[in-house]
């Protein structure tokens, strides 16, 4: 969902395929988290400002030990979906695709 700008963001809206085997809010609420966790990885703040100084200083060398804020967030969505997988989406049949594994372009089930 382009509408807000270029940042990473999912439509919230149940689609018209899942309609009837997902709760709508409980879907919005899950699909609103993980675009909480992608706003947050590419929000600017004083640790990622140091974190790039750093990379650079380093010739990038330091992002091959230390995982990113981007990576760290990414992380946590990720475990956040397979959390959901097994809560909500694996017992009505459907299993969520995490959307770093098809590009960050949409979420899949």
């Amino acid at each position: 969902d382009y509408s807000d700008g270029i940042g990473v963001k999912f439509k919230t809206s149940l689609p018209e395929e899942l309609e009837g085997k997902l709760d709508s809010g409980e879907f919005e609420n899950v699909v609103q988290r993980i675009n909480e966790f992608y706003a947050k990885a590419e929000s600017l703040s004083a640790k990622t400002f140091y974190e790039n100084c750093f990379a650079c200083m380093t010739f990038y060398l330091s992002l091959l030990c230390i995982p990113s804020q981007y990576e760290k967030l990414s992380r946590q969505a990720s475990d956040y979906i397979m959390d959901e997988n097994r809560r909500f989406f694996v017992p009505n049949g459907l299993l969520m695709v995490d959307p770093m594994e098809t590009g960050l372009r949409n979420v899949n089930f």
